[in-house]
């Protein structure tokens, strides 16, 4: 059988196995590359609640604590952005292997660390293998029939990774403290060995890649400009609703006028409603395409935006208009990714290197915007960002139409 016949077979497979009526192998291969986009990343899932426990332990500053996560955030957007290389000429069960391992290793190291030196190379080690994982997961997005049933698990599985990373860590800090938490790390990552048997070899020594390297060096830099747009997309889509997200607290009490607690209640009860978002996706799939998902969502979020900017909302208001945003950002996602496979299959694998970016400037944005006008400022900002986003993906909602 030929490479790409078997190509059509991994599709099948993993068709089969998001609807639930397929093979155990088809189920247990989506989920072992599933795990990879949620245990790669999963000290970020508890950054805030290690950012205390730094704080406690070494007695640092708030900014030299960031620094710290900045350094394992930048080598995981970098390290992701390596796969434009390996995913159509190395192995992928053969990266997948070391980079889990330089992730357990790296988070015991960081237990036997009392410098920061130390431990930001630790962090760095760890963001690097982290990277890898996530990577992978991009890579093989491609070879999938439903991009969009496959992210929208995997969006799911995030949504419930960070919001129980972020309780359970709360909740073991005290107990375990700073390194208790690395080696929990550690340990899960370490349980993801015995299966990476699944994951598939990807372009060389296996058939199943979608990718085929052939093709892909034959085209032009005018064909990888939708490829180009859709990244940028993803930049600007995380700076607008990372950089609003990351001041909820700012927006509930300057304007919601609620009090700290109030405030923290409103954002757990969201962070939770937001699981709606990847089940809708799920279950809505391709009945509208891609473009109307994409499109409504976006423009919904820039109502949500002015109406953040606009102010005089209460309790109620307030938790109404965060549950809306991140429920459907969570619902866009899965698409977002989906249009990125349908115009540019390689670049696919980029995905998270963008949205990391995004994640990196988008609080500086809107932070700059909220010291310079104030909050109002702030989402006007991220309205603006949004409004670049939805300029650069509605062609490529057109072409993804054409295509299908």
């Amino acid at each position: 059988m030929s490479k790409f016949a078997d190509t059509k077979e991994l599709r099948a497979e993993s068709e089969v196995a998001v609807r639930g009526t397929g093979s155990g192998r088809a189920t247990l291969r989506v989920g072992v590359m599933t795990s990879l986009l949620v245990i790669g990343p999963l000290a970020l899932a508890m950054m805030p609640v290690l950012m205390i426990g730094l704080t406690e332990r070494f007695h640092w500053s708030e900014s030299k604590s960031g620094l710290l996560a900045t350094i394992e955030l930048g080598a995981l957007a970098v390290a992701s952005t390596s796969g434009l290389y390996w995913q159509a000429r190395w192995n992928w069960r053969s990266l997948a292997i070391p980079a889990t391992l330089v992730i357990v290793v790296a988070n015991l190291a960081a237990t036997q660390v009392s410098g920061f030196a130390g431990l930001a190379c630790a962090r760095l080690a760890a963001g690097a293998g982290s990277g890898i994982l996530v990577a992978l997961y991009f890579a093989f997005l491609p070879s999938t029939r439903s991009p969009e049933h496959i992210g929208s698990i995997a969006t799911f599985a995030q949504v419930v990774t960070q919001v129980g990373g972020y309780y359970f860590s709360s909740w073991l800090l005290p107990w375990w403290g700073l390194n208790g938490l690395y080696v929990l790390i550690a340990i899960i990552a370490a349980l993801l060995l015995p299966f990476t048997i699944w994951i598939p070899g990807g372009a060389r020594g296996s058939e199943n890649s979608a990718v085929d390297p052939r093709k892909d060096s034959k085209r032009t830099v005018g064909s990888r400009l939708p490829g180009v747009a859709g990244l940028l997309a993803n930049v600007f889509l995380f700076a607008a609703l990372t950089g609003v997200y990351a001041f909820f607290g700012e927006f509930g009490q300057n304007m919601a006028r609620l009090g700290d607690e109030q405030t923290v209640q409103a954002m757990a009860l969201a962070a939770a409603l937001a699981l709606l978002g990847p089940v809708a996706s799920y279950l809505i799939s391709r009945r509208f395409g891609f473009a109307w998902p994409i499109v409504g969502s976006a423009v919904a979020l820039m109502l949500i935006l002015a109406l953040l900017a606009h102010g005089g909302y209460g309790y109620v208001g307030f938790l109404v208009l965060i549950s809306l945003l991140l429920i459907l950002w969570n619902f866009a996602q899965p698409y977002s990714w989906s249009i990125m496979v349908a115009v540019d299959e390689q670049l696919t694998v980029a995905v998270p290197g963008a949205q990391f970016a995004g994640i990196a400037i988008g609080p500086v944005i809107i932070g700059f915007g909220i010291q310079s006008t104030g909050v109002t400022g702030g989402a006007w900002f991220a309205l603006g960002m949004m409004t670049i986003y939805l300029f650069l993906i509605m062609p490529l909602c057109a072409m993804s139409r054409r295509a299908a």
